[in-house]
């Protein structure tokens, strides 16, 4: 890669006069010219490799059997695309349950809250009851059992009631929260039996076969975007502070025959790579056409 660098210069003559004849001389004169400003170009040489800006590896997020593969070696895909699916029938059938789970959380939700009202139903009744005794002006025909079962009544099914209402609050909120919390997490795993491709861009790798299992430390795919390329070198410090990010320079590429390609620096390293002599940089071909094919 060659990058020109523009510098601008300024130049100015000074015309002397020389010696007259018999040895005097006349006296100096001086004579100044416009200033002219002119570019000097320097070419700076850049070597590397031709790489994809963007590459990633995909894993297998859970452990099944591959039963689909939708792409191979050299296809393109899309961010989002499917690449394979994961055999799921398992999980489908813990998401019925845990569903079936939460439905039945939901009903005995709902017969605890009819629960309430028939515990509050009857706590009225001995609290009423136990109020009209202890309204009577004349007791004296009451026995101290009647009283004490009253009142020992009305406590019970106040006790009742508290406890209605407590089962209700726990089975509508964390027994319900927990159930639909596992349906969420059986979701995750089916959605998860799908792996897609995180970026656009070409398959340049498969390591899995139709039937053959999955597994979260092993590689399966490997895509690389290649509508954009990246070269990577270091340029010596007399030269880096010369260099701007978003200068345009020429990328020659060995056996490419359409010519140069138009490049940009992209980024240039604050700190030496190697004591301080020599800083990278990164030029970005934004177009590279056939360069990695050819």
């Amino acid at each position: 890669m060659k990058i020109l660098l523009p510098m601008a210069a300024v130049a100015v003559s000074l015309l002397l006069a020389s010696c007259g004849a018999g040895g005097s001389a006349d006296p100096l004169q001086l004579k100044a010219e416009a200033p002219a400003i002119k570019t000097i170009k320097r070419t700076v040489e850049l070597s590397g490799v031709l790489s994809p800006k963007q590459t990633a590896t995909v894993y297998g997020k859970l452990s099944g059997q591959a039963s689909r593969i939708d792409v191979d070696v050299g296809d393109r895909v899309t961010a989002n695309e499917v690449l394979l699916e994961i055999d799921a029938h398992e999980l489908a059938a813990q998401l019925a349950l845990a569903q079936a789970a939460v439905a039945t959380v939901k009903q005995q939700a709902a017969q605890a809250l009819v629960g309430i009202d028939t515990a509050k139903t009857n706590y009225d009744q001995a609290k009423r009851y136990l109020d009209r005794l202890n309204s009577l002006e004349d007791r004296s025909s009451l026995s101290k059992n009647q009283l004490d079962d009253a009142q020992s009544k009305a406590d019970l099914t106040q006790r009742a009631w508290e406890s209605a209402k407590l089962q209700y609050k726990t089975l509508n909120e964390s027994g319900l929260a927990q159930a639909e919390a596992q349906v969420e997490v059986v979701k995750s795993q089916i959605e998860n039996s799908i792996l897609r491709s995180p970026i656009d861009g070409v398959v340049t790798n498969r390591n899995i076969n139709p039937g053959e299992l999955t597994s979260p430390s092993t590689a399966l795919f490997s895509i690389a975007e290649i509508d954009k390329l990246k070269l990577q070198g270091t340029v010596s410090q007399d030269v880096v502070s010369l260099l701007a990010t978003g200068l345009k320079v020429a990328v020659n590429v060995d056996g490419l025959a359409s010519g140069a390609l138009e490049g940009r620096v992209t980024q240039i390293g604050p700190v030496g790579a190697t004591s301080g002599q020599y800083f990278p940089v990164v030029v970005t071909i934004d177009k590279p056409g056939k360069a990695l094919a050819e």
